[in-house]
């Protein structure tokens, strides 16, 4: 019984190690047919794989021009344990597979992802310019100071020649967004004070954008300083196109902080509703630039017709000047009629169904004295000895007097009829140096102008009807004027506009 168990025991043993052996050789054979196939298979594959890869909706970058690996060739090996067969293992020769070409096309360029909406960054807000736009108000004005020019730098916002000049300041401290020196600047003696340009030269232009309330015509009123008679341009461009005025003079002042307005009117400027580009063209160089005033153009109106007798008190009636006789011819020609008497056969009576009595600077003032102190007519004199006579100044030497040299008045009120409309600050009214006569009247004096140079030296004031004069009560509307006694011919259509005045207001016109 032993013996039996033994022979089974060894009998299962036999059997256990013949089943290892062939478990194993199953392994083998399996392991060589996965590699037969693979190799036979692989060309394929990776064509199928490309092609996938290609056709994919979107494609990583790195797989579209994915190549496959080098192919591994596994070399079968041979358990050292296993018992030899006559089996040998036949390797066939893999007839080679040519892929079918395809038309590949060329891979687009992958695009660049777009950040979504929150993570797009915030763009920097395009820092606006401090100089404009300047805006016209409806039925008003804007001054133009000539520094606030448009941002942009050369080129663009202006055209500079020179590159030296102004070192005040100006240069230094205002225009901070330029370079110095830029568009020379300079501070200015002018009142309200600021900066000025200066330096200028033919060629050079400065750019400003104004944006209009409505499509019209408008005038342009020059703040400028001069050594010698310049001249500029200004053109106008909006989306019609650019319009250019003709040349307009610049006057000689006598003087680079002289100043004076320039006033220009040309049919050509007119600004659109709207943004509108506004340029200063420099023509003919000798000045310095201070501001430009804009507003809208209402044409001069023909003066009314006068109607009733003037009468005017000279120092000849046989032998007048040539500016008694520029009086006569305006005051004729607006239809009124004059009536010219001698100062020293003059009465007080003369004054009796007149409308208004003119005296001029070639009387006598003795001749005069206080013939028309009284009258119950209005009065315009310009003969200076006779302001005191009509208790219109003080009678001390400095109540009273004329200034040669002159062809500006300064406007300190442009309000009242009596300034013709013009603008405030200095106005030229004579086409050369003229002697002007001035008067200081007292705090109920209605001021208009001093003398250019001289702000305690009033070149126009009046007073009012019932007015407390200088120890009198004005019977009827009396006005200084500052012609004298050959001035009026020399009168620019600015100085005859304020003679105007000064007759319609006395008047009652």
């Amino acid at each position: 019984m032993n013996n039996n168990k033994q022979r089974n025991k060894h009998h299962n043993k036999q059997q256990a190690g013949q089943g290892l052996v062939e478990y194993v050789l199953i392994l083998i054979f399996a392991a060589v047919a996965a590699i037969l196939i693979i190799n036979l298979l692989e060309p394929s594959i990776g064509d199928v794989f490309s092609r996938f890869v290609r056709n994919a909706p979107v494609a990583p970058p790195s797989l579209v021009n994915y190549t496959p690996p080098a192919t591994f060739t596994a070399t079968a090996t041979t358990d050292p344990n296993a018992t030899a067969t006559n089996t040998p293992v036949v390797t066939p020769t893999a007839t080679p597979v040519t892929p079918t070409a395809t038309n590949t096309t060329t891979p687009t360029n992958t695009p660049t992802t777009t950040p979504t909406p929150s993570q797009t960054p915030t763009p920097s807000p395009t820092p606006l310019c401090a100089y404009g736009p300047h805006v016209v108000p409806q039925n008003g004005s804007v001054r133009v100071q000539a520094e606030d020019y448009m941002c942009g730098g050369q080129g663009v916002a202006y055209n500079d020649i020179s590159t030296s000049g102004g070192s005040g300041s100006c240069n230094s401290s205002y225009r901070i967004d330029e370079p110095n020196p830029g568009v020379e600047l300079e501070n200015t003696s002018d009142s309200g004070g600021g900066c000025n340009v200066g330096w200028i030269r033919n060629g050079e232009w400065l750019r400003y954008e104004v944006i209009a309330p409505q499509a019209f015509r408008y005038e342009f009123v020059l703040r400028t300083a001069a050594t010698s008679n310049g001249s500029v341009r200004i053109r106008v461009t909006n989306q019609l196109g650019t319009v250019e005025t003709a040349s307009i003079t610049i006057p000689d002042t006598n003087g680079w902080q002289n100043w004076t307005n320039v006033t220009a009117s040309d049919p050509n400027l007119s600004l659109l509703a709207g943004t509108n580009t506004v340029e200063i063209f420099i023509e003919n160089q000798g000045f310095n630039f201070n501001y430009f005033d804009i507003r809208q153009f209402v044409p001069t109106p023909t003066p009314e017709p006068g109607t009733g007798e003037i009468l005017f008190v000279v120092g000849n009636p046989n032998s007048l000047t040539n500016g008694d006789i520029a009086v006569r011819n305006r005051l004729e020609g607006r239809g009124y009629t004059v009536t010219i008497v001698d100062d020293s056969a003059s009465q007080t009576s003369d004054a009796n169904g007149k409308v208004l009595v003119v005296i001029s600077s070639t009387v006598n003032s003795g001749n005069v004295s206080n013939k028309f102190r009284n009258v119950t007519v209005p009065v315009i004199v310009w003969e200076q000895a006779l302001l005191d006579n009509m208790r219109m100044t003080g009678n001390s030497g400095g109540d009273h007097g004329t200034d040669g040299n002159e062809r500006r008045v300064n406007i300190i009120d442009n309000t009242h009829p009596l300034a013709a409309g013009l603008s405030t600050g200095n106005v030229q009214v004579t086409t050369s140096n003229q002697t002007f006569s001035w008067g200081l009247p007292n705090n109920n004096a209605i001021k208009i102008a001093t003398l250019q140079n001289n702000s305690s030296r009033y070149a126009i004031f009046a007073y009012e009807t019932g007015a407390s004069m200088v120890n009198l009560t004005a019977p009827a509307r009396r006005v200084g004027f500052f012609l004298e006694n050959n001035t009026a011919s020399r009168l620019n259509n600015d100085g005859w506009a304020l003679f105007d005045s000064a007759v319609d207001w006395a008047t009652g016109n």
